[in-house]
Formats: structure tokens, sequence, C-alpha cells
């Protein structure tokens, strides 16, 4: 197959177009991942079987190939070969080798939001959170609001980060090349460019000791004109050989947590190599022969002590996981995607502030597999990896059943293909309990007639019933001129002008820093999902996530021809009868036939119509409790 050349970039490396299983897809230049047969799978928990599972794989890669991430849980590695190789030629060698189940390009993974084209008037942004009316939610909250043991893991661009004073990573962009970095500095003094600007603190974790601070070392090497940060005043974190001490240049203040756990230093001498650890048996070691050489200091527990959003920042609530853009366990929004998406799903409610979140009790594990890109057009998106989306969703699941958590996973993205190793991802959700709620994806345009089919993993719903794909609607029940359609499409909700949290900073989406904007896309449909998903599973945790999603769609209101159809599903979710369905009642039916629309409720006197002119048409029907 011929390569197009690169079109943008993700994480430093190109990002190439091609045809992958027939399908037109973006992947990762240069990226395989490789998963390997179930009956491996306890191979690779003892190290020398490890090893010599990966000798095997890299007898069939070219020379320079390594390894990116290490073997999951799963069986899933990621390697890097050189560029100039052919990928998919070694793609198929690799696939057909007898210790591997798939072999796979790393394919693009997008965030399904519709951009807004003007953040000038951030009063035209704002309007009532409709969404929350067409869908019956606030009558559904007589019967639910959630529960802390029930889970929406949404895997996103990250939730709105701290912003901290001392002791905190600081963020700087420049927007005209699309680039970010990281520094402890403040005052920007680490830029390594014009045109910079400060985003507000990010918050790491600190090497430090008992004591109330701790130093902070400054190193330079005037060969270079480069210098750098750390709070080893020895210098053994120093990332090159030559650089000079400046002494102390002040003291950053020891984050104050419940909690501190021993950090351990291991070290490998004949690579002049170390890492640290909380497990002092050195478990976590990615090769053998390190040699321990006792604790090196305490290091903070792995939780933000504040969120900065007022809407989402209850951390008896709001859990944070990996990031995996930076390989850290602090996933600070930088796009703004995620955190809009969390909002609608489960933002802080009845506390007088800003939006309601549908399910605005259950606890939120937030996971970040996107990162901010600048489109040519001058618009921005979030851009992952199928690789990352796969591990998302298993550390989700593990989470989830470590706590005995019932758990609701919202993916607001899409791809262009399938890919193996988030399929055996969804799988293992399956198998452990857990509903997968993926938007469709933005790709149609049916004002010009184009009708595109649904993405993935959301079209993994034929196959897989912990699968629901949600397409989106505007306030008029019309199906969003973007939604993608198909028989994937299980039931579609508000997507259109939503209303939702984004972080209180500067980020490309969020360029006037407000706390609440209104955005388009099925991206914006699926936390809907998720949210009555929660509520379902808080009144009744002995469901099966195939029953969850019949009961959605079963009390869904019918929007196009009558049953499923290939725009709306089932149609339009309704939060009101799902949760009637389960706590058992009467169910009223009104109707406007000027409009030709009607709603249910549980209301005999029709006061919670949602407009004047709707007639009673009597009792619909009882509904008993599910056992």
């Amino acid at each position: 197959m011929k390569k197009k050349e690169p079109i943008r970039e993700i994480r430093g490396k190109k990002i190439v177009r091609g045809t992958w299983k027939r399908r037109r897809v973006d992947y990762v230049s240069g990226e395989i991942v490789v998963g390997i047969r179930e009956e491996q799978l306890k191979r690779i928990q003892v190290a020398e079987q490890k090893e010599d599972i990966k000798r095997n794989l890299f007898k069939q890669l070219p020379k320079g190939s390594k390894i990116i991430r290490d073997f999951s849980t799963q069986g899933m590695i990621r390697i890097e070969v050189p560029e100039a190789e052919d990928l998919f030629r070694i793609i198929q060698r690799l696939a057909k080798h007898p210790l591997v189940e798939y072999a796979e390009p790393n394919i693009i993974q997008e965030t399904c939001q519709v951009i807004p084209d003007e953040y000038a008037n951030l009063a035209a942004l704002r309007a009532n959170q409709w969404g929350l009316e067409r869908v019956r939610a606030p009558w559904a909250w007589n019967n639910s609001i959630g529960r802390l043991n029930v889970l929406i893991a949404v895997i996103d661009s990250g939730i709105a980060g701290p912003e901290r004073a001392q002791g905190a990573i600081y963020r700087w962009w420049n927007p005209s090349i699309g680039d970010h970095f990281f520094c402890s500095d403040p005052l920007g003094e680490l830029a390594h460019g014009g045109g910079y600007r400060y985003e507000g603190a990010r918050f790491r974790l600190f090497l430090a000791n008992e004591a109330s601070t701790t130093p902070f070392f400054r190193w330079w090497k005037s060969s270079i004109g480069d210098h750098f940060y750390t709070t080893d005043p020895n210098g053994e974190l120093a990332p090159q050989s030559g650089y000079q001490p400046e002494g102390n240049i002040g003291n950053i203040a020891t984050v104050q947590l419940p909690g501190t756990v021993a950090l351990h230093r291991w070290w490998k001498s004949s690579i002049g190599d170390h890492f640290y650890t909380t497990d002092p048996n050195g478990e976590l070691a990615p090769q053998s022969g390190y040699q321990y050489e006792g604790i090196a200091g305490y290091v903070v527990e792995t939780r933000l002590s504040s969120l900065s959003h007022p809407d989402i920042a209850d951390e008896n609530r709001f859990v944070l996981g990996n990031d995996y853009v930076h390989d850290d366990n602090f996933p600070m929004d930088d796009l703004g995607h995620g955190t809009h998406v969390t909002g609608i799903a489960s933002a802080d409610t009845n506390n007088n502030t800003d939006i309601a979140g549908l399910c605005w009790n259950s606890s939120v594990f937030v996971i970040k597999i996107f990162e901010p890109v600048l489109l040519p057009n001058g618009t921005w998106i979030g851009q992952g990896t199928s690789s990352d989306l796969a591990a998302a969703i298993i550390e989700a699941v593990a989470f989830g059943l470590a706590r005995g958590y019932r758990v609701v996973i919202n993916y607001s993205g899409t791809a262009g293909s399938p890919s193996a190793a988030v399929e055996i991802a969804v799988k293992l959700a399956r198998t452990n309990g857990c509903l997968l709620v993926a938007a469709t994806g933005n790709d149609s345009d049916h004002l010009t007639g184009l009708r595109h089919r649904v993405g993935w993993p959301a079209a993994y719903s034929k196959d897989y019933d912990n699968v629901i794909a949600v397409g989106a609607i505007d306030n008029g029940n019309n199906l969003a001129n973007f939604s993608n359609v198909g028989s994937e499409v299980n039931v579609v909700a508000p997507g259109v002008n939503v209303r939702s949290t984004v972080p209180n900073y500067w980020t490309g989406q969020n360029q006037a820093a407000a706390t609440l904007a209104n955005w388009d896309g099925t991206s914006m449909a699926a936390p809907h999902v998720s949210g009555l998903a929660a509520l379902i599973l808080s009144i009744n945790q002995t469901l099966t996530p195939r029953r969850v999603r019949e009961i959605i769609e079963t009390t869904a209101d019918n929007l196009g021809p009558a049953g499923k159809d290939n725009d709306f599903g089932y149609g339009r979710i309704n939060c009101e009868r799902a949760l009637a369905l389960l706590t058992g009642g009467t169910i009223f039916r009104w109707w406007k036939s000027s409009i030709g629309d009607h709603f249910y409720t549980t209301d005999p006197n029709g006061e919670v119509a949602p407009q004047s002119g709707y007639q009673y048409e009597g009792i619909a029907g009882y509904v008993l409790t599910i056992p």
C-alpha cells in the first residue's frame, strides 16, 4: 500500500492516512500494536518468559525497533519501528506469528465534538439546559440521583485541574505552532521560544522529605545554554552530563494531603539508570538487574488536593486515573472536551452553581487519552490512539472491580476503523459487567445527503450487548445534521447547543477562560446516556449490561418510523420512563397533535407537561418492578 504524506502529528510523531482492512484511516507512523494469544497471558507474568516472548516477536521486526509501552495485563504491547520501513508488511508478518492474536497500526481516535466557530460572544454560547428537560431528567430524579458505588468512567481529555502558586508545574503554550511544554517556573524562564503564554498550574508529585518544604535546585549547562530544575542537590537526576549546580533557588511547599508513602529507589549500574517506585520488593522494576538502594524519600498520595472547576470539584466523587498523553496520573484537561462531557454526565447539582449533571451523586473516574491538536482550519480537536483507548477501558474495568462498583464507561470519541486491541477491551468490559456508551461520530452532513456510517467503538453495539451507540438530536427532535447513522445506532440524546462545564483557565477550545459553554456533537449526546445508565444501576445494581441497554431502548421516545430505525435507533432517551419501569407505578400519556409529539409522565394531573396545549390520553399502561 502506498502511503500518503503526513497530515498531522500526535505527541511528536507523524500521522499518516492510508487504507487498513478496506477502510480509510489515520494512524501513527512507525507504531504497531500487538496482542498475544490468550494462552500466553500467564507467561508475561513471569519475567524470564516475558522476555522470551519479546525476543521471539523482535525476530520479526527490523533493526532499530523498540518497545514504547510494555505488555498490559491483557497482552497488548506497543512497538515502534523505523519510519522508513513498510509498516503494513511488518504487521502482516507479525500477524502470522504463532504467539500473536492480532497486529495492527495504532489507529487515531478523535473527539466527536463539532467546534463552535465563534468565541467572542459568550452570551450566545450560554443557554438553558434544554436537554435535561427533553429527556425528562428532573422528574427521574424523584427516583434516583445516583449512588457512589456506581462509577461513570470518562475516557476523554481529562478534567479541569487545580491551580497552585507553589509546588506546581506551569504550562506554557505557543498557539502559532501548536506546541506546549511544562515547567516548574512560573516566570517562564524555561520557554524555548517566543509567544508562549501562561495557562495556569499543573499539579504533580514531588520527591519530598518529611520537612514542610523541599529545596529546589537549578542546574545549568552553558555549552548548550540549557538549564533544568530538580529537587536533587546531587544532580543525579540531570538529564545529561556536564550540568553545573547554581544553588538553591527557593523552596517549594510540600503538598499537604492525608498520608504519604515511602518512595523506594532502584538502580542498574550497568546502564547508569535508575527508577523510583512505591514497591519495596521491586516488582515494578521495568527490567531485570536492578538493585535496591533504600528509601529515597516520601511521595504524596496520587490524588489531587483540589479540582479547579466549582461544579466538578467534589473529591469524594471525582477520582483521577491515568493520563496516557503525559504518562502520569494527573489527567488535567488542556482541551476542554473532557470537562464538558464530565459536566453533562455528572456535574454537582442542587448546589446553586452553574449547571446540573444528569446523574449527580455517582462516582466519576477520569482517564485522559486525548491531547489538543490545532487543525489547519484554525479549530481544535482532541486526538488519541487505539492502544491508549484499549488501555483506558481496561483501567476503568479494573478500577471498578477492585472497589465493587458497577461501571459505565463513557467514550465521546470515534475512529474510522475497528481495532482488535479495543475489541478485546470491550469483551473484557462485557465479561465483567461493564457498559460502554459511545458516540456514533460527526461525519455526516444530512443537508447535502451525506450519511456517514457509525464509527468505532460505537459500531460494536451490533456485536456486543454491553455497547450503546448514541446519536445526537437538536431541540426540535431533529437528527443533528452531523450525526452518523446506521443499524448500530441504539438511541439518541441532545447533542446540539448543549450547555456544560469547561475549564476555568485558557485552553485551545476555551480561549476566554469561561466556566460554561454550549457545544455540539455526538460527544455531548453520549454522556446523557451514560448518566441515565448510572441512574438505572443506582436503583438496581444486579442488572446486566444487556438489561440496562434494553431498559434504555424500550423506554425511549420514538422519533422516526415505528420501531428501530437507522437514524434514531429506538428513539430519544426518556429518564423518567426508564426509572419508572424499575420502581413500579402508572405511566400517563399526554399528546400535542399540532406538533405530533407526546410524552409520558407518572403525574395524572399533567403538571409536568413541558409546554401548554398537551391533551391527556389516559393511562398508557402499568409498569412492573424488575426483579
